[in-house]
């Protein structure tokens, strides 16, 4: 059997985790003016559609292969759903369960209700937590409670919801004009302006889109497509796709930025394509440990730094000198560590062992491709 593996697309989650973990640790823990001052030019939450584009193509890829490999569509919907599952949501649950701890414990951050948190946690498991903070920026978000314990799961619920609009739509029409309208919904979309948290922002499709029809364009006979290009070609493509994701919405007025940040989204995907020609080198090594724990790393971010915040709060506080950001970076980068890396082996790998264990009439497909292509 082949060998699916593609080290540059963990590269690129881990590039995609860095930016929302930049993103997120803006004034919530001790930062020097320079980093600031970053943000005058650059906006860092755009990493979340590098993970949509990436899913965008591997959740075509593995849809279109259980359809290939099962003996009816309904057998594939329920491979599929029970693949996802398995490697999406006992994850979710644990860290909503965290959350909720650290809402009862840290009394030094706002909107530390743990009532409250528990709510926005439940519209997280159920898959409508875009909804739910798109509602709360709105209209109720004192009601709602405080977005840093479980406000970063609207993005899951989205590629939820993404994920079953992709898969009902190749059933129903076929894979080709399944992607087709999914492209046509994302013209559409950007023709609006989609402020933060506006339901076109929650809800937003463009990047996804893209990455699907990747698929379906440079996709071969089930495998993941493969692009021949120099590392240094690679390299520079990451580059200005990143540059492109992370100054669109500083410097584009609305309805502009989405359909630009999903261009840069996609730029970053075909740059991985190649499969090594980044993660060939050994100075990428942490970002492909990085990437593989990327879900992880995304559950657990905030948490961690709410409690570092809570922890410096209570011991050295929270002065903004050279002493007090380095023990910040330093405590808040050893919990992400610890506590994902924990989080990939004791919970996502598993389940998602078990969920490849108990698929219908479905073969196996080879661990290489599921290490990439869960």
């Amino acid at each position: 059997m082949p060998n699916h593996r593609n080290a540059d697309v963990q590269c690129l989650r881990a590039v995609a985790i860095i930016l929302v973990m930049m993103q997120h640790y803006r004034n919530r823990l001790p930062a020097s003016d320079g980093y600031s001052n970053l943000f005058e030019h650059f906006t860092f939450w755009t990493g979340v559609d590098i993970f949509f584009g990436i899913s965008g193509l591997l959740i075509c890829h593995s849809f279109l292969r259980d359809l290939q490999q099962t003996d009816s569509s309904r057998n594939a919907l329920i491979a599929f759903w029970i693949r996802r599952m398995g490697r999406l949501f006992p994850a979710v649950a644990f860290w909503v369960g965290v959350s909720v701890c650290i809402a009862a414990i840290a009394t030094h951050n706002p909107g530390a209700d743990a009532g409250k948190v528990a709510v926005s946690g439940a519209a997280a498991i159920f898959g409508i937590s875009n909804v739910y903070w798109s509602y709360c920026v709105q209209h109720a978000i004192a009601t709602c409670g405080h977005s840093d314990f479980n406000g970063v799961t609207w993005s899951l619920s989205l590629e939820w919801q993404l994920y079953a609009t992709l898969t009902l739509s190749i059933v129903t029409v076929g894979r080709k004009r399944a992607v087709a309208l999914m492209l046509v919904a994302a013209v559409v979309m950007s023709a609006f302006p989609a402020p933060s948290f506006s339901y076109l922002w929650a809800f937003r499709v463009q990047a996804f889109a893209l990455g699907a029809a990747t698929f379906l364009v440079l996709g071969r006979s089930g495998d993941l497509p493969k692009l021949l290009l120099p590392p240094v070609a690679c390299i520079t493509m990451l580059t200005i796709g990143v540059l492109v994701c992370i100054s669109a919405p500083t410097h584009l007025p609305q309805p502009y930025v989405l359909p630009v940040v999903a261009a840069g989204a996609l730029l970053c995907l075909v740059s991985a394509l190649s499969g090594n020609s980044y993660s060939r080198y050994k100075l990428a090594a942490p970002l492909v440990w990085i990437g593989e724990r990327s879900y992880s790393i995304y559950l657990c971010h905030l948490p961690m730094y709410l409690l570092t915040k809570e922890l410096m709060t209570r011991s050295i506080g929270l002065e903004v000198d050279f002493t007090h950001v380095a023990v910040a970076v330093v405590v808040a980068a050893s919990l992400i560590a610890v506590f994902s890396d924990l989080s990939y082996r004791f919970i996502e790998t598993p389940f998602r062992r078990l969920a490849r264990k108990y698929q219908p009439q479905v073969k196996r497909a080879s661990a290489n491709f599921d290490s990439v292509a869960s």
